[in-house]
This record gives C-alpha cells, structure tokens and sequence, in this order.
C-alpha cells in the first residue's frame, strides 16, 4: 500500500466497531504486509453472489451501494466495513450486491489477517462478537417491525431503520422500487401508498425523486409505537 492510503486506512479502521480498541501499530505492520487495497470505477461490482471472497472490506475512498436485486438499501461511505457478518459463515455467497457508485478505493482484509489480529489482541476479537451480536438485535428488530404492526408503523419503522443522512445533515432514504418495499413490509401496494399520503400529510417525510426526506423524526417515531 502507498504510504497516505496506509495512513488513512488505519485512522479509518480505528473508528470502526471491530478494530477501534486494536493496537495502531499492529495494524499498521500487519496491514502493511498482509492488506491489499484496489480500485474500482463507477457500476463496477465489488461484492456479489458470484464472486465471493473471505475478506472484510473497509471503503477508504469513494462511495458504493448494497443492494437486494434492482433495490438500493444502504449506501457505504468512507470508513464503513462490510463482509463482516459473512467473513467466517461458511457460506459461499453474500446476501447482499455491492457496486461501486463512483469511484472508490477498497482495503480488503483476509480472514488469515483478521485472525491474526484477533489472536495478537484479543480486544478485536470481543469487539468483533458485540458487533455481530448488535447485528443480531438489528436484524431482530427489523423483522418485528415488517411483520407487526398497521402498514403506517411498518413503513415509519422501516425509514427510522434504513436513514441515512446527506452532506447537509438531513435524514433521508433511499426508494428505488415502491412494489418491492411493499413485499419487504409484507403490506399491499395501496396500503403502502395510504402511509406514505399520511406521513406526507402530517409532515413528518416528505419525497424529492426516489429520496425519502425525514422532515420529523419524533412523529415516526410515534407511529411505531415508541413514545
């Protein structure tokens, strides 16, 4: 690795859940040694069910998408990882596609490496299991509130959920696909369209394109129940 893309991948690394308690020289010699990084242009795929690797990803520059078929559910910017959750599942695949949306610099660190560092400092290795355990409360949740609840509660759920926030710090999501939210929140397509008018109704979001604006948070968080 070139020694400023070494430098920034360290700094990003330790604001990670994972590796935020591992010691930076450690990851500095080991990353040096044993990291590989690699760029890749706008629509290129990283991640897919057909080209599967044992490695955790962190996005050192540029911006990439996760997304289940045509739909976009999250959207990585530098200093987020992924692969972690599938790095030691046994399973050959991933659950999710990951494409580069401009282009981006990528260190990837093998499941060896990753071992290693867990093994010369057992903080990343108790980090690493509370950061698959919050993923288990996550995922947990969201199950509940797709399959619970009036379409109104299901859909204020989801937004809460899957926020994101852009340059100017306002919560957003992003919707490419009503019909596939519709199957994701097991609800009708009317019904779907009945929450959103309400929700635009009482000016807690509001839409530009296929973003979802959170214009107030409070009265979604309401319509799920939690007061």
């Amino acid at each position: 690795m070139k020694p400023n893309s070494l430098e920034k991948a360290i700094i990003l690394l330790k604001k990670t859940e994972i590796f935020r308690c591992a010691d930076a020289e450690t990851l500095l010699r080991r990353i040096a040694s044993e990291g590989e990084t690699a760029v890749f242009s706008r629509g290129d795929i990283i991640f897919s069910d057909k080209s599967y690797r044992p490695v955790i990803g962190l996005l050192l520059t540029g911006k990439a998408n996760v997304k289940k078929g045509r739909a976009v559910i999250n959207t990585l910017l530098p200093g987020s990882l992924f692969g972690a959750v599938t790095l030691f599942s046994g399973n050959s695949f991933y659950a999710t596609e990951i494409t580069a949306a401009a282009k981006c610099e990528i260190l990837f660190l093998s499941r060896s490496l990753v071992c290693t560092l867990m093994a010369e400092n057992s903080a990343v290795a108790e980090s690493y299991i509370a950061y698959l355990s919050q993923r288990i409360y996550f995922l947990t949740g969201k199950i509940e509130e797709f399959t619970a609840g009036s379409a109104e509660s299901r859909l204020a759920g989801y937004f809460l959920s899957n926020a994101q926030k852009n340059t100017e710090g306002c919560s957003f999501v992003q919707v490419d696909n009503l019909s596939h939210l519709a199957r994701v929140l097991n609800i009708g397509r009317a019904s779907l369209y009945r929450a959103f008018d309400f929700f635009e109704n009482e000016g807690a979001v509001s839409r530009e394109g296929k973003k979802v604006i959170l214009t107030d948070e409070k009265k979604l968080i309401h319509a799920t129940g939690n007061k």
